[in-house]
């Protein structure tokens, strides 16, 4: 029986995340290449708020949920990780409005986005496959 679709699992299946083409920001004197730096000038234009404290409250809340996520294997959207860092920031939405968290989420996924790439032999299984089954666009 032929297969009617064929599914990949994007992220480093199909898609190659390379963390060294995620931006530089400076941690505790050490340069690391992290979403954090450019995040934080977003929401820093809305409220008064340290770097540091910012990054530990990221720090922590990604290693619960990547905790939490070994267990019940629940993924976590952007927009939730960072309404639970605002929160264990004690920022809700009357200070970090829903259309400024979307402008954060967006600039931590763009970043995200551009650590991605796709590698020549992938590409090649890609299009050989689109001559032969449908696929989404």
């Amino acid at each position: 029986m032929r297969p009617k679709a064929v599914l990949f699992d994007l992220c480093d299946t199909l898609l190659i995340f390379d963390p060294q083409r995620l931006p530089l920001v400076q941690v505790d004197g050490q340069v690391i290449r992290s979403t954090t730096g450019i995040v934080y000038q977003k929401l820093a234009l809305h409220v008064s708020l340290s770097f540091e404290a910012f990054y530990g409250a990221f720090v922590q809340t990604t290693q619960e949920i990547v905790q939490a996520r070994e267990q019940d294997h629940h993924e976590v959207t952007s927009e939730e990780k960072f309404q639970r860092v605002l929160h264990r920031l004690g920022l809700g939405p009357d200070q970090i409005p829903a259309p400024v968290l979307m402008q954060v989420v967006l600039t931590h996924m763009n970043a995200l986005a551009s650590a991605l790439y796709l590698p020549p032999p992938h590409r090649q299984d890609v299009e050989a496959m689109s001559k032969k089954y449908m696929n989404g666009k």
